[in-house]
């Protein structure tokens, strides 16, 4: 170990992850601000143990917190370790300071995404449970979560571990998936290896099925966006600032302020958004249609939307016509009758349960609102809607 003169810090990072590599750019981002005499040894935690790095007479170590082993044996350490990774208000404290992605934040930017494009399904393409992915399992309790909130299903499938040789059966399991969701959905990947799996089982499914999804990812991993075939929109990692806070994390500790251990979360830092499909609308218009989206045929009332926003009923009357051109009342009839339709065209069920489940208060009143607003009964409207894929493919 170096008494005087220049510090020798040890970056312990997967190098193949992007992730790292960023990081690595904010820690030496932060050497050049200050004008530290820090020599960086970036080194392959994948190829190298932890004894090996040992004997490299170190002043000081950042390295990924992901793999537990590691974790350990850097617990052994005699200099001043720092953490990189994600984690979230409950993931448990670890022996050393820790600075990454706040997995929350993560999770609530992509949900925002969702919930913009529209009254929709939600559901999130996870992982199997594995020793070195907590990171996985908090987002999925930050998405359930989000859901709650809204009062929404929270549909999770986590698939399998990757595999070259079972890709065919694992695609057409996650197609089957997919498949089996109701109605239009927003689905939510764990990361952005996942969205690719969503995008390839899409480019494989009936174009029927992929018009019904929106999909957005995490961490805006550039060679995913760079082999997928359609863009995918994505959450971006703060990568730069995290790596600027590990190396602030790591001077503070070399310099002996007894600061104990500290742990910074950042937000994201944007969102990478190319497959934007539509205009988005603020996020008051966009959280109360999706509320509406999800219980317009329980009979809710403009008062409930307001009050689910947290807005008054008057100044989110005023937002709707401003950005839809009409009310929250119509906003709610509109869905009613869209799902209505839907049932209508793709299910076999009797008028009276048509008109149950969509919110109208008896079959007389369906006949109604169709004869006003399509100028048809809901029995010519269904008998037209299945006649026409008919007459297209003729």
């Amino acid at each position: 170990m170096n008494e005087r003169g220049r510090k020798r810090i040890a970056l312990l990072f997967t190098a193949s992850n992007f992730y790292y590599r960023d990081v690595a750019a904010g820690v030496a981002a932060y050497v050049a601000r200050h004008g530290l005499d820090w020599e960086l040894i970036a080194a392959d935690l994948s190829a190298c143990s932890i004894e090996q790095v040992a004997q490299w007479r170190i002043d000081g170590i950042i390295a990924e917190m992901d793999q537990p082993q590691a974790v350990q044996k850097l617990a052994l350490a005699r200099v001043c370790v720092v953490g990189v990774g994600s984690a979230s208000a409950e993931t448990p404290p670890g022996p050393f300071s820790l600075a990454g992605s706040d997995n929350q934040a993560l999770v609530e930017s992509a949900y925002r995404h969702l919930v913009r494009q529209g009254p929709r399904q939600l559901a999130m393409y996870s992982l199997p449970p594995a020793h070195n992915r907590h990171w996985a399992r908090e987002r999925e309790v930050a998405f359930t979560r989000l859901c709650q909130r809204d009062r929404a299903q929270a549909l999770i499938y986590r698939g399998h571990e990757p595999s070259v040789v079972a890709w065919q059966a694992r695609l057409d399991e996650l197609i089957a998936w997919l498949d089996a969701l109701p109605g239009p959905v927003a689905l939510l990947a764990v990361n952005d290896t996942r969205a690719r799996h969503l995008v390839d089982a899409c480019a494989m499914a009936p174009r029927a099925l992929a018009a019904r999804l929106r999909i957005v990812g995490i961490d805006n991993d550039p060679l995913v966006h760079t082999l997928t075939r359609l863009p995918i929109s994505s959450v971006m990692h703060a990568t730069d600032a995290i790596g600027q806070a590990a190396a602030t994390l790591l001077h503070q500790d070399m310099l002996g302020l007894g600061l104990g251990v500290r742990r910074v979360l950042l937000a994201p830092s944007g969102l990478n958004a190319p497959a934007l499909s539509q205009a988005a609308h603020g996020a008051a218009v966009a959280r109360a249609l999706h509320f509406i989206g999800l219980h317009a045929s329980a009979g809710i009332k403009a008062e409930q939307v307001a009050r689910h926003v947290g807005l008054s009923r008057s100044w989110l009357e005023r937002q709707f016509q401003r950005e839809l051109g009409h009310s929250v009342h119509d906003a709610v009839f509109r869905q009613r009758l869209e799902q209505a339709k839907r049932m209508l065209a793709e299910e076999d069920a009797e008028l009276a349960e048509v008109a149950a489940r969509c919110g109208f208060s008896s079959v007389q009143y369906l006949y109604s609102v169709f004869a006003r607003e399509l100028g048809c009964t809901p029995r010519a409207f269904r008998d037209g809607a299945r006649a026409a894929p008919v007459m297209a493919s003729q």
